[in-house]
């Protein structure tokens, strides 16, 4: 790492600083703006989960929501030292209600798109009725003054409870803003009136906009405006202001240039995968503007990302609670790892790239794994979500009480029939293998499987309005060779893992296909720093299964495991669909690491070099 890099990104940071501050920034010129399509979307309505780990996924995170709810007050007269005292995993925590608010305001609404539930309907109402009254006449809601100070840095004795407040409010804002944007497009179009009147009243506060970028998470602020822009009360404003107040060039730079330490050690706030919410940003605004620099600092950003900083599995590596990590470290053993919100953003990133580029099956990949290997994983039986997904020793037993990764996933298992499919004006492309139906305006679809736990996939499909259309079927870059597509019995078609398999001509009768992938157990070397001496430390994925070696080990032990790379289960004997006894020093299981709770486990295990 070089020190010259991180002083010279402090330094940029500082001289860009001033010129914000200054209000001197300037906003690109709309009337220059050539807006970017997408080339697929997400379906947003019309998709029924029918079975399998999603669906259980889904169902786990209403009943969250309708149980979590009942604990919204907990907190209301409580101090955050009395919360943190008698809180033992019930309530909200009080230092972000905003957020708390927004998400859990989005998770009921995403679910009364999918279908309807009486109690849902009534959180959504009872949300948005208490956020009304408390809007100020000219515009201004939250919970606490505007004139709260934003700077951490500036305010004497600099303490965690300030830095803790310091954020709230490009933090709590922004997810507050996801939340009202969620109830509007299940049907609120009160949501979207008041979240007008806000960004009205936020994109005229100029006199203290300039110093919105120096508090603590301050990238946090930045997708707020490009997700009102992107709606049907977005104006130009809430783009401009953002380039204006909230665009950060050296970071866009230094994104292009792919420098590793504008993630590692990002200087306008602590090091944390927060800064993905910036990346989001920029897609957003690229799509508005057609300015490609923002396409090319995301896309550098993902590079970054997914080169030094995504676990084996998709978690994440650089996270709150520890660092800053030097590019590439990885760190297992250390509990600050996995953090849940990290991965819902990575995957908010990866589906706005995937509608720009469908035929980019990495995308995708990263989506399927993510979901898997973090979102399946980080809640438990008793619906508590996991702030950290560890990956050695045992896992958390879960947080019940609002935090921001409890919330955050919330937000996002709430819409996860959105994740299966992407449409465009005469095709269904099948991105994730899920039991599930889709009916739009194009096709019906149905998709049979028990993936992962069976390889074996049937589709159903017809057309809906047009006879002729185009099925779109994702071919996993971890297929082991060629996917054979079979129609009725018949080879009609072969495609290359890592791409997407087109079947068009005439669907007006209905059409059944089925193939059957090849996932198989692959070793990975882990290239971080949490080595053994004289060993090698590897994960083991089944498609995009990570998996979990569990046995009855001290939480220091590295298990040691013999590993056949020329068997197709690497020489684990197979007990059950992808349950398998190891070869070992002790006695060690390997189970998808989604099913690991609170027995001991590693992720990494070692073999000899």
């Amino acid at each position: 790492m070089s020190e010259n890099i991180i002083q010279e990104l402090h330094d940029e940071m500082e001289a860009e600083y001033k010129i914000i501050q200054s209000s001197k920034k300037k906003a690109d010129d709309p009337a220059c703006w050539k807006p970017v399509e997408y080339k697929t979307f997400m379906p947003q309505t019309g998709v029924k989960l029918m079975g399998g780990i999603f669906q259980k996924m889904f169902f786990q995170n209403k009943a969250y929501i309708k149980e979590s709810y009942r604990y919204k007050d907990y907190c209301k007269d409580k101090t955050w030292i009395e919360a943190l005292a008698d809180l033992e995993g019930n309530g909200w925590y009080p230092w972000l209600p905003a957020s708390n608010d927004g998400r859990m305001l989005g998770g009921a609404a995403n679910i009364l798109r999918w279908e309807n539930d009486p109690e849902l309907k009534k959180i959504v109402e009872d949300i948005l009725s208490r956020i009304e009254s408390q809007m100020r006449e000219d515009g201004y809601y939250n919970y606490y003054s505007e004139n709260d100070s934003y700077d951490c840095r500036n305010l004497p004795n600099d303490t965690e409870k300030k830095k803790l407040f310091s954020e709230r409010k490009n933090y709590d804002r922004v997810f507050w803003t996801r939340g009202m944007i969620a109830a509007g497009m299940a049907g609120y179009t009160d949501a979207y009136a008041v979240l007008r009147r806000m960004y009205d009243w936020f994109n005229g506060a100029e006199k203290y906009l300039p110093d919105m970028l120096m508090g603590y998470n301050a990238t946090n602020g930045l997708p707020g405006g490009p997700l009102v822009y992107h709606t049907p009360i977005g104006r130009t404003e809430d783009m401009t202001v953002t380039q204006r107040f909230y665009d950060q060039d050296y970071l866009i730079n230094a994104f292009i240039k792919r420098i590793p330490e504008s993630f590692s050690h990002y200087p306008g706030e602590r090091p944390h995968c927060y800064e993905l919410l910036a990346v989001e940003a920029m897609l957003d605004e690229y799509r508005a503007t057609g300015e490609k620099r923002y396409l090319d600092a995301a896309l550098g950003a993902w590079e970054i990302f997914n080169g030094g900083y995504e676990q084996i599995g998709g978690s994440v590596a650089i996270c709150e609670g520890g660092g800053p990590y030097p590019y590439g470290s990885l760190y297992i053993t250390t509990g600050h790892v996995g953090e849940t919100c990290g991965s819902v953003f990575w995957i908010f990133i990866n589906q706005h790239l995937l509608q720009l580029f469908p035929d980019e099956e990495k995308y995708a990949f990263e989506i399927e794994q993510s979901l898997y290997n973090v979102l399946a994983a980080c809640r438990t039986p008793e619906n508590r979500c996991r702030y950290h997904n560890k990956m050695h020793g045992k896992k958390e037993k879960g947080d019940f009480a609002g935090s921001c990764c409890e919330v955050s996933s919330t937000l996002l298992l709430s819409d996860l029939p959105n994740y299966i499919y992407t449409v465009s004006e005469n095709s269904v492309t099948v991105n994730t293998f899920a039991a599930s139906i889709l009916e739009n305006g194009i096709a019906l679809i149905k998709t049979e499987t028990d993936f992962p736990y069976s390889n074996e996939v049937k589709i159903t499909a017809s057309a809906k309005k047009e006879k002729n259309i185009f099925l779109r079927i994702r071919i996993p870059g971890w297929n082991a060779g060629n996917l054979d597509i079979y129609e009725d019995g018949n080879l009609i078609a072969s495609g290359l893992p890592g791409s997407y398999l087109t079947i068009g001509g005439n669907f007006e009768n209905e059409r059944i296909f089925t193939f059957k992938l090849s996932a198989r157990l692959e070793k990975h070397d882990y290239h971080g720093w949490d080595q053994v001496e004289g060993k090698k430390r590897f994960a083991v994925m089944y498609g995009p299964v990570l998996m979990a070696f569990r046995g009855n080990f001290d939480e220091k032990t590295v298990p040691a495991v013999a590993v056949d790379t020329n068997d197709k289960y690497l020489g684990f004997k197979k007990t059950s669909e992808l349950h398998f006894t190891v070869p070992s020093e002790i006695p060690l299981e390997a189970v998808p690491y989604f099913e690991i709770q609170r027995e001991t486990f590693t992720c990494f295990p070692v073999t000899e070099k």
